[in-house]
C-alpha cells in the first residue's frame, strides 16, 4: 500500500497579522534577524565575530587574564577560547605572555592595536538590551523570563544549552582544530588499505565540561596496565576522579574522538614555549592497536604547526612499551631520561606533571 505525503494546512494565525500568535512569531523573527545583521557588519567591517569582541572587551579591563578566567568571563569553553584567541593573536591584536614568577602560567593581553579596533567597533547587540532590562522592575523583569520560559518549553529545547551570548551561529565559535580533523583522515588514507577500521564517521572536535566524564572513563579503563610500574603517588593521574576533572578541564585543551558517534579516544595539548606538550592520549581499551591513536597525533602536529609551534613533547613510562612504540614509530626520540633534568627543562613547566620514572619524549618539526 503506497503512502502519500499530506501537504500541512496553512493555519489561520500566520495569515491574520493582528494574531498573537504570528506576533509572536515576528518578534522572534526581527530579533534574530537583527542579531544576524549586527553579526555580519561586525565581521566585515571590523573583522570580528561576537565572541572574539567579548574577548577583547573583557581583556580591555584587565592588564591581562589566564584563557580559563576569560572562558568564565565569555561563557564559553577553554578550548573554545584558544582557538578565538589564536586567531587574534595572528592579527597582533592580543599576545600571549608568561608571568614572571611562575612561566608555566600563561596570559593573554590586549595589544594597542587590539584596543583600537576594540575602541572602534560598535558595542555588542546584547549591550543595549541588557542597559534596557536593567531599569525595568523586577516584575517586569521576571514577566518577560517567564514568558520566555515558555516559548523555550514550547519549541521542547529546555535541554538546549546556550550561553548568554547573542549571535545568529555556531560558526563564530569554531575551533581551528575543527577544520583540522577532515585533513587529518586524509592522511590516514595510506594507513587505511592495511586496516579494517573504518574512518568515515570519524570525528575530532574540542571538549566541553560534559565531555570529561568520557574522557575519565578512556583513563581509568587502562589504569590497570600503569599499576606495576607506575609510582603509587602518581596513580591518582590514572585513578582520576571528579577533583581531576575539573582541574584538568581548566589547565589542558582537550580533544575527544568519535567514530559513527561511539566515543573513541582523546588527547590534550598544552603550549609551553614553542613545544606542544601532550599530556594525556588515551584510547578506550577496546579500540587500542587500530591506529587511531596515529591519528590524534597527526591531529594535534596539524594544529601545532598551524600554531608555529617548534615541535611536540610528551613523557611516557619507559615500561609502557605499547605507547613507547606508538610514539617512536610516530617519530618521537627520547630527549631527557634523568628525573632532575627533565623537571628543569623549560625552566621547570613540565613540574606539576612529571611521574616517577618517566622520560621526556621530543619531535620537531
Amino acid at each position: 500500500m503506497e503512502t502519500t505525503l499530506q501537504k500541512p494546512v496553512s493555519k489561520p494565525f500566520l495569515q491574520d497579522k493582528d494574531s498573537p500568535i504570528y506576533q509572536v512569531l515576528q518578534l522572534l523573527r526581527r530579533c534574530i534577524r537583527a542579531t544576524d545583521r549586527h553579526s555580519k557588519a561586525l565581521q566585515n567591517r571590523y573583522g570580528l565575530t561576537t565572541p572574539q569582541q567579548l574577548c577583547l572587551l573583557n581583556l580591555g579591563q584587565e592588564d591581562s587574564l589566564s584563557v580559563s578566567d576569560l572562558a568564565k568571563r565569555v561563557h564559553l569553553s577553554p578550548s573554545t577560547v584558544v582557538g578565538i584567541v589564536d586567531r587574534l593573536e595572528k592579527r597582533g591584536l592580543l599576545r600571549r605572555i608568561r608571568q614572571s614568577n611562575d612561566r608555566r602560567i600563561v596570559s593573554v593581553q590586549m595589544t594597542e592595536q587590539g584596543k583600537a579596533l576594540v575602541d572602534s567597533a560598535p558595542p555588542p547587540i546584547q549591550e543595549k538590551l541588557i542597559e534596557g532590562l536593567d531599569i525595568l522592575p523586577q516584575e517586569t523583569q521576571n514577566t518577560i523570563v517567564h514568558s520566555l520560559e515558555t516559548i523555550v518549553h514550547l519549541m521542547g529545547i529546555e535541554e538546549q544549552d546556550a550561553s548568554p551570548i547573542l549571535m545568529p551561529n555556531v560558526n563564530a565559535l569554531q575551533h581551528p582544530g575543527e577544520k583540522l580533523y577532515a585533513d587529518t583522515l586524509a592522511i590516514t588514507t595510506k594507513e587505511q588499505k592495511h586496516s579494517n577500521v573504518g574512518y568515515r564517521g570519524f570525528n575530532i572536535r574540542p571538549a566541553e565540561w560534559e565531555d570529561m566524564e568520557t574522557i575519565a572513563g578512556f583513563i581509568r579503563s587502562t589504569a590497570e596496565w600503569y599499576r606495576p610500574f607506575a609510582d603509587e603517588k602518581d596513580m591518582a593521574e590514572h585513578e582520576v576522579d571528579d577533583e581531576w576533572k575539573k582541574i584538568n578541564f581548566e589547565r589542558r585543551e582537550f580533544f575527544i574522538s568519535h567514530n559513527n558517534h561511539e566515543p573513541i579516544g582523546t588527547i590534550s595539548m598544552q603550549q609551553f614555549e614553542n613545544y606542544a606538550y601532550l599530556g594525556y592520549i588515551y584510547l578506550d581499551k577496546k579500540h587500542v592497536g587500530k591506529r587511531y591513536g596515529q591519528i590524534l597525533m597527526n591531529f594535534t602536529e596539524q594544529l601545532a604547526r598551524e600554531r608555529r609551534l617548534k615541535g611536540m613533547v610528551l613523557i611516557s613510562h619507559p615500561e609502557a612499551t605499547w605507547a613507547v612504540r606508538a610514539y617512536e614509530k610516530f617519530g618521537f626520540k627520547t630527549l631527557l631520561t634523568d628525573k632532575s633534568a627533565i623537571l628543569e627543562w623549560e625552566d621547570g613547566v613540565l613540574k606539576p606533571y612529571y611521574e616517577e620514572g618517566f622520560h621526556l619524549f621530543h619531535y620537531t618539526f
